[in-house]
């Protein structure tokens, strides 16, 4: 999947670019579209880390010359390694398959990689295996986890770069104007991404049509000092040294770091001195 694009696939991506140059190849990476859970359990996929935009982005950036994104359908989980490997040498051109030191394809997923260089030798694909990253273990997974346990700084650092999340900004109940800390409503646009657990985070916030990157405390979760019924998870940013009307716009959000846990405060007072604090840590943090 390459979900994230973290520093465990950054570590097979350098491999494959080695083995395409050794070679005179074009580095290209065969991924899906959709994770395949989508189809396998469909009632519970996983959430992602990235959208397959951002994914293709991710990998180019890279400097991976071709992106093959791949549906996973009934039609393709019941191709044979062997089938896979010249549908990608008949349909893609690929003569060289780096597979991943634990990785297995095919519908005859008991093949390892033994299997996959003698099918190789006999359809004429060299098939190279990837080592593994050195070092503590890195996967999506691990990373979904710390995401979801709020731990943006672990989970960041495993993907070489801030968890972030894109929006709008829509209409809400507009109580931290009341308190002093106006917020922006963030609707996310990919609702299959992951969000971090609930929680007060600084933030780096960009906003739809305007250059400047904006410090801000953002609050994920159920507000549950002012929502009673504590039902929808909400998204909300109050943008330091900023004023102005971005409903409808479209922003990006990038947590690099945590700044307490959400929990319920005896009165709305208590919770306005609260993040007054929490502008002030979020400002330490952001410097």
């Amino acid at each position: 999947m390459f979900d994230g694009v973290h520093a465990g696939h950054r570590h097979l991506l350098a491999q494959l670019k080695s083995v395409a140059g050794e070679r005179g190849m074009v580095p290209g990476v065969v991924t899906f579209r959709s994770h395949p859970t989508c189809v396998l359990t469909p009632d519970c996929p996983v959430p992602l880390i990235s959208t397959s935009c951002e994914r293709e982005t991710l990998l180019r950036a890279e400097g991976i010359g071709r992106v093959v994104m791949l549906d996973f359908n009934d039609e393709l989980r019941a191709l044979t390694s062997r089938e896979f490997m010249l549908m990608l040498r008949d349909t893609y051109g690929v003569r060289t398959l780096l597979v991943g030191f634990n990785h297995h394809f095919g519908s005859d997923r008991s093949h390892g990689f033994t299997d996959y260089h003698r099918i190789g030798r006999e359809i004429g694909v060299e098939v190279v295996l990837a080592t593994e990253v050195p070092g503590a273990k890195v996967s999506s997974s691990i990373i979904r986890r710390l995401i979801a346990a709020g731990q943006v700084e672990k989970a960041g650092a495993l993907l070489g770069r801030p968890c972030r999340l894109e929006g709008e900004v829509v209409a809400g109940r507009q109580l931290g104007r009341t308190i002093g800390f106006p917020t922006a409503n963030v609707r996310p646009l990919h609702p299959e991404l992951i969000l971090p657990g609930s929680g007060v985070y600084a933030a780096r916030v960009t906003v739809e049509g305007d250059s400047e990157v904006y410090g801000a405390m953002v609050n994920i979760g159920w507000r549950p000092t002012v929502n009673s019924d504590m039902q929808d998870v909400t998204i909300e940013a109050h943008l330091l040294d900023f004023s102005g009307d971005i409903y409808g716009k479209k922003v990006r959000v990038e947590l690099p770091a945590r700044i307490r846990d959400e929990h319920r405060f005896p009165s709305v007072e208590e919770l306005r001195l609260q993040l007054t604090e929490d502008v002030k840590s979020a400002r330490a943090l952001l410097m």
